[in-house]
């Protein structure tokens, strides 16, 4: 039932692309091509249709993620967590356009997982981390792992705004967020899909912050999946 509903999601989110780019097409065709006869207050409205469409595009393309690491087949091998992780911030902190971010990078012992699925755990839970925190002065990013038993437990911290944990059951869900869209970019998918990538991997994923005290995520493999500290 589950992947029966997971390829409908993909097949309409996929069928509905079509109609939207018809949609920002023609609205940009009707500026380009009348819009010196359209009152201001009509162009006003024009516009805002095709941020709308764009916006609908992201939600999407949101969709559409979401459905493919459901569907993807588990590929398990070993992977390099830090090599890992080391290459993802650096992609990351790329795109921060001189922002000077402080990172602390801890021990990140190799784990038994599916390699592109995890990368774009990392992925997610970094580029979350540089999002919140760009309000600091100076942004602050911790990986690192400890031990529980015989349980590896990876975390990512950030500086940043942080949450009120009463609501923290809605982070996980999808197209749920905390804060407004205007001050934060963002679909409220990408922890969904967190979250649906460690579970299929048997593990769990939980969050841990205070209000403006930033946040740390916490993901696992479950037993015995960390091979050492490096």
């Amino acid at each position: 039932a589950n992947r029966n509903l997971e390829s409908f999601s993909y097949s309409v989110s996929h069928d509905l692309r079509a109609p939207l780019r018809s949609i920002e097409g023609f609205s940009a065709l009707l500026l380009q091509e009348y819009g010196n006869a359209i009152p201001p207050g009509g162009k006003t409205l024009v516009e805002k249709t095709r941020q709308s469409t764009v916006k609908m595009a992201e939600l999407i393309d949101a969709i559409l993620e979401f459905s493919r690491t459901s569907r993807r087949d588990l590929r398990r091998e070993e992977v390099d967590m830090k090599a890992l992780a080391e290459d993802v911030l650096n992609e990351q902190l790329a795109t921060q356009h001189g922002r000077q971010v402080k990172v602390e990078m801890g021990g990140l012992p190799p784990c038994w997982a599916d390699r592109v699925l995890i990368r774009q755990v990392v992925q997610n839970l970094l580029s979350n981390a540089l999002k919140f925190s760009r309000r600091r002065e100076t942004p602050h990013i911790s990986l690192g792992s400890f031990f529980e038993g015989t349980r590896c437990v990876y975390y990512v911290r950030d500086n940043g705004v942080g949450f009120d944990m009463a609501y923290r059951n809605h982070l996980f869900k999808v197209f749920e967020r905390l804060h407004d869209s205007k001050d934060f970019e963002g679909t409220g998918i990408g922890l969904a899909i967190v979250e649906n990538i460690i579970t299929r991997h048997g593990g769990s994923v939980w969050l841990e912050s205070d209000i403006d005290k930033g946040c740390t995520c916490y993901f696992t493999f479950g037993e015995s999946e960390g091979k050492g500290i490096s």
